[in-house]
């Protein structure tokens, strides 16, 4: 079953942007997606907004010495949403094991929508790609096995994600939120993560490093970046469906960010952006952000990319 079947492609196109099949280096999918939101909901409106917001920032990235306006970006639309979260969560994992066979070597990048989302997308792309490693950048640890009477819940995604991959396949970064229990079924089950207190103490370099050293010694061969965005703190992100103080600046999160994707272990990679909550979003803030992710993300793709075929 192809991932066709599921997929819209709409007018608004993320960068405006629509190559020559031949000629991609990285797709876009959006997953319009929110029945779990419990606080803020909205989410659904998420990728319409970033590809609004995508069409006004600059493709240059400073970080990758790349302009990706150069190269090839492809808007894929959205997937179609149903309400059951069990089968939205399926549709999710077959467009994403899919795509994983048919753009081999092509970054994809998720919009969601609600934080569920990445659970279909790993679950998709694990069944081609059994070495996967999940980085996840999240203000909450999401290890709840139920809650409001849902397995499938914004509160539950890392608890499923580690079902998936395996406990000590799954990083988090930038962690401030979460109930005791949730934070003894972590050390139970030796998930790494590293606190947001932890960060400024320690300082960007040993925070990377240690990330570094999670992904050498997990012998992946491939890595799924989720950012939900409420990793941020609300001065930077405000349109979020959970928002929580005490968050990363912007720049210290793309620091972060380009660091991983530079480790020349990671072979390849795919990202998806989760959480944005446009109805609260004060003058498009975090859609902004939201898109400078992606750009981002996309120019160390296509650098690394370059680098490799010079060698």
């Amino acid at each position: 079953m192809g991932s066709e079947l599921y997929l819209s492609r709409g007018t608004l196109l993320f960068g405006g942007m629509d190559p020559s099949p031949d000629k991609v280096d990285a797709i876009v999918v959006g997953i319009p997606y929110d029945m779990t939101t419990t606080y803020r909901p909205g989410s659904r409106f998420a990728p319409l907004m970033i590809r609004k917001a995508s069409q006004e920032i600059e493709f240059y990235s400073i970080r990758s010495d790349i302009d990706i306006e150069d190269y090839g970006i492809m808007d894929l639309g959205d997937i179609a949403v149903i309400q059951n979260s069990q089968a939205m969560i399926e549709r999710i994992s077959i467009v994403a094991s899919d795509l994983a066979s048919r753009y081999h070597g092509k970054l994809q990048v998720y919009l969601g929508g609600e934080h569920t989302i990445t659970i279909g997308v790993v679950k998709g792309i694990f069944r081609k790609i059994p070495d996967l490693c999940t980085l996840i950048f999240d203000a909450h640890l999401d290890l709840r096995n139920i809650y409001l009477d849902e397995k499938i819940n914004h509160s539950t995604v890392t608890r499923r994600l580690v079902e998936v991959v395996g406990p000590e396949r799954v990083y988090l970064v930038g962690v401030r939120a979460f109930t005791k229990e949730e934070q003894n079924y972590a050390k139970q089950n030796k998930i790494h993560f590293t606190d947001i207190r932890s960060i400024r103490l320690l300082g960007l370099s040993e925070a990377i490093h240690r990330l570094n050293k999670w992904y050498s010694t997990s012998k992946c061969k491939y890595l799924h970046i989720s950012i939900d965005l409420d990793v941020l703190d609300p001065a930077y992100a405000p349109g979020v469906s959970t928002p929580e103080p005490d968050g990363l600046e912007t720049w210290a999160f793309l620091e972060m960010m380009h660091a991983v994707l530079f480790n020349r272990l990671v072979e390849a990679f795919s990202i998806d952006i989760v959480e944005l909550t446009p109805p609260y979003d004060c003058n498009g803030i975090t859609s902004t952000v939201a898109a400078k992710i992606a750009v981002e993300a996309i120019a160390a793709h296509i650098s690394k990319k370059k680098k490799a075929s010079l060698k």
